[in-house]
């Protein structure tokens, strides 16, 4: 077969696209065209290119391509970077792209696509770790930052670990174009010998002079890939990277690397590094399983590229939302020669566990998904290589009995179980593939006492969105803090994606006096209690939803904000429920619905007005006002909300 692959010229001194270039010239007939637009000082070949003569175009990141092409052709793949099709927070849409097939190597992107095509297909690429050597026990901290763009400099990755004395730290100080001349500075008092770096003669000098360092600091705020990031993973480091995609979507907070919000003012908080080796472990073991995965999926992933669009419609990839290794890509089994996770992260596995699944029925669990538990129940006996107890379906209320709620239910289901673990579905969730429940059991530790992963939301079209769990232990603290926010309540583990010990389960039971939320509740008294949690860092799960996640809807809302007075610090669960409440509201949702009508009659006035207002609305002032508007308006309504926000429709919550 005959490929034309266009890509971004800079890419071949980075040499972020050569593990898909490689791929492809195994077996195909491949002609590399490289796009120099960038560059100022090169000539921009703005030529119309003829793609009849290819079997298949596969155009990577370079987006105005589409404009070249004489005529249209059957089998285009575009291959978009996530950072490149957001601009001052909107994400980017041509009618062209519409025309190819979307390969999305983020989660964030596959998303915002399949809002406008459903022939995309997501994927996670993984780096060979082959070579990489953990970090030794001992010694001190020594930090690796790649300054390559204004939005993150050398204050910022100074403030972020100055709560820790580095022995060493290496700037390598080569910017990307248009970014500047680079960075300079002197290193505060907690950095004891700062080196500067420049381009190096090989990419295997640099990979050498990285090994020496075991804590990498993430160079921009948003990637398409990541490959600086997946490599200082791969080598056993603990990398720290802004809250966004795609670094958060490789990157378990807490778990296998730190994750911190990228403020517009003012200076980051100060990161935890005392866990700085365990975490470059997780991440080192998180490479050598997606490694695996990778491999498995190339050969869907070349028939993907393969298959002209018109032909997409009768092939698995037809349908909106599909990702690898999910959706039944092969399980490739760890490959003896890759090493080991560390003892030192106590990996000791249980010897065949026994899992119960309960799959509860529309009438018994809060709440229902869009599927009836036909699909739930094939997803439950597909699971391989594991023993399960299939529970259920467990819906009826007793004869005589009042209905007391679906986490009742659930007690009662727990007097059938028995399994070690337990696990929950609701009728229309799914686990992600046949392979989910095996791999989340795959290296549980011996004293573990709840284990959890991550999970998909999936719309009634057919969209997925990605919802990575943090570190348990990560949440209970910011919990105790106070520091809550969006992304802390987003990041805690979905009940399909976690099992727990049926004896603790029997011994803690639901509380029925929260009637949305007892699930939760359980996980905090759990750890109260000082459980156990292990976090499997996989995909476990597919929630079902016909509406927005069920952490922002009113019932929900209010018993979150009982459960984090009752567990956390009381005055940072007062500020941050008050304000999502008031976030929330009918006038605030209405303000953003008139929001919306009025750019869309100033785009019927005209295109520039929109366009203005746009820009005025995006811009990063305007944001922070509108967000600071918000919190006054919740301290302010604070009293009002607060009093009610112990309260369910039925009953006083603790």
């Amino acid at each position: 077969m005959r490929v034309a692959f266009v890509d971004h010229s800079f890419h071949q001194r980075t040499q972020s696209s050569r593990f898909l270039l490689e791929a492809l010239e195994a077996g195909w007939d491949v002609e590399l065209i490289l796009d120099h637009s960038w560059d100022p000082t090169a000539a921009a070949d703005t030529s119309p290119f003829d793609p009849s003569g290819y079997d298949a175009i596969i155009i990577f990141q370079v987006r105005d391509f589409f404009h070249r092409l004489t005529t249209p052709h059957p089998n285009i793949t575009f291959i978009p970077m996530y950072d490149a099709m957001v601009w001052r927070g909107q994400f980017y849409w041509h009618p062209r792209f519409a025309q190819a097939k979307i390969l999305s190597f983020c989660w964030k992107l596959h998303e915002q696509v399949a809002r406008y095509t459903p022939h995309g297909l997501h994927v996670q690429y993984y780096p060979e770790p082959g070579e990489a050597r953990p970090p030794a026990e001992g010694g001190g901290l020594r930090g690796f930052f790649w300054y390559r763009m204004q939005d993150i400099g050398t204050d910022t990755v100074f403030d972020l670990c100055r709560n820790h004395v580095f022995e060493r730290f290496t700037v390598h100080n080569v910017p990307d174009p248009s970014h500047g001349g680079g960075t300079g500075g002197q290193a505060p008092a907690h950095i004891c010998d700062l080196v500067m770096s420049d381009w190096f003669p090989t990419r295997g000098d640099y990979l050498d002079t990285l090994s020496r360092h075991n804590v990498f600091f993430a160079p921009r705020p948003l990637e398409g890939i990541g490959m600086s990031v997946l490599e200082a993973m791969a080598l056993g480091q603990c990398v720290v990277a802004p809250d966004a995609p795609t670094m958060n979507e490789y990157i378990a907070n807490g778990t296998t690397g730190l994750l911190y919000p990228l403020p517009a003012r003012g200076r980051p908080a100060p990161l935890d590094f005392s866990n700085a080796r365990e975490i470059g472990l997780r991440a080192r073991d998180s490479v050598v399983r997606g490694r695996d995965r990778w491999l498995g999926g190339l050969p869907r992933l070349l028939d993907f590229i393969a298959t002209p669009m018109e032909c997409l419609e009768r092939t698995t990839f037809g349908r909106r939302g599909v990702h690898l290794p999910a959706d039944g890509a092969p399980a490739v089994p760890v490959p003896s020669s890759h090493p080991s996770p560390s003892p030192s992260l106590a990996t000791t596995s249980i010897p065949a566990p026994v899992i119960s699944v309960v799959i509860m029925t529309p009438g018994a669990g809060p709440e229902p998904g869009l599927a009836g538990p036909d699909a739930t129940l094939r997803s439950v006996l597909d699971q391989q290589g594991l023993t399960l107890e299939q529970v259920g379906p467990e819906g009826d209320t007793p004869s005589g009995v009042p209905d007391d709620g679906g986490y009742a239910a659930m007690n009662r289901a727990l007097a059938r179980c028995r399994g070690d673990w337990v696990l929950f579905l609701h009728a229309g969730d799914t686990f992600a593939d046949d392979q989910a429940l095996r791999r989340m059991f795959a290296a549980v530790p011996a004293d573990a006492d709840i284990v959890y992963g991550h999970h998909l939301i999936r719309s009634g079209e057919g969209i997925d969105q990605f919802r990575p769990a943090a570190e348990y232990e990560t949440a209970w603290s910011r919990l105790h803090r106070g520091e809550l926010g969006d992304d802390w309540l987003a990041r805690l583990p979905a009940q399909q994606a976690t099992a727990a010990r049926r004896s603790l389960l029997v011994r803690l039971r639901f509380d029925p006096r929260y009637r949305l939320t007892a699930d939760h509740e359980l996980l905090f008294r759990a750890r109260r209690e000082q459980a156990k949690f292990f976090h499997c860092d996989e995909l476990i799960a597919v929630c079902r939803t016909d509406g927005p996640p069920r952490e922002y809807r009113g019932g929900f809302v209010q018993e979150w904000a009982a459960i984090a007075r009752a567990y956390g610090d009381a005055a940072g669960a007062a500020r941050f429920f008050a304000e999502l409440m008031v976030r929330n509201s009918a006038a605030v949702r209405g303000l953003r619905a008139l929001g919306v009508r009025g750019l869309g009659v100033l785009g019927l006035i005209h295109p520039g007005l929109r366009a203005r207002a746009e820009l005025v609305v995006d811009h990063p002032l305007v944001q922070h006002a509108a967000r600071r508007a918000a919190m006054l308006a919740g301290r302010l309504l604070q009293p009002v909300l607060i009093r009610t926000a112990g309260r369910s429709s039925a009953v006083q919550l603790p």
